[in-house]
């Protein structure tokens, strides 16, 4: 991504106010003129993008990151690597 320029700023606002005036053609003429437009608009598909990577890296540390912790007096059948048993039965005072 790219910062807006003191030179793109006119054009922002040209475009901005287009879009008041619901004038789509004017504003997307207007679009095309800005420098690597792309890379100084945030849309909705790079917003989409960074939403679908957060989810995928919640569910990819939940699947494979995510111990279990059990708190029993007999072990747990199923136990996975990386699970964690508090075994009560030892608990003395």
């Amino acid at each position: 991504m790219l910062d807006i320029s003191q030179s793109d700023a006119i054009l922002v606002k040209q475009y901005h106010d287009a879009i008041l005036n619901q004038d789509f053609a004017l504003a997307n003429s207007i679009l095309t003129q800005i420098p690597n437009v792309s890379q100084k608009f945030l849309t909705s598909q790079i917003l989409n993008i960074a939403f679908d990577t957060t989810v995928a890296l919640e569910r990819y540390f939940l699947d494979r990151w995510s111990p279990a912790y059990i708190v029993s007096s007999t072990e747990p059948l199923g136990q996975e690597t990386g699970d964690f048993w508090f075994d009560t039965s030892v608990v003395t005072y």
